[in-house]
């Protein structure tokens, strides 16, 4: 699955300024859904867990990215 991890990676940087910006995060699930749906249609086992996996992959590097953020002046 390394699709997985660069799609993660990708999605990390427009996630995180959208919470960044809006204090909310973003439905990024679906947009997890909508990209293994287009790779492999008709695999529900693999669409959930490449959704589950993505979601929390990038849901930990926010979570990350937000507690090394330096504090404001």
């Amino acid at each position: 699955m390394p699709v997985l991890f660069w799609v993660a990676f990708i999605f990390a940087l427009p996630v995180g300024v959208v919470q960044v910006m809006t204090n909310q995060q973003s439905g990024f699930n679906v947009m997890m859904e909508y990209v293994i749906e287009y790779l492999m249609p008709g695999h529900p086992i693999v669409n959930v867990a490449f959704k589950a996996y993505g979601y929390i992959t990038n849901v930990q590097a926010l979570q990350f990215i937000h507690g090394a953020s330096m504090p404001r002046v």
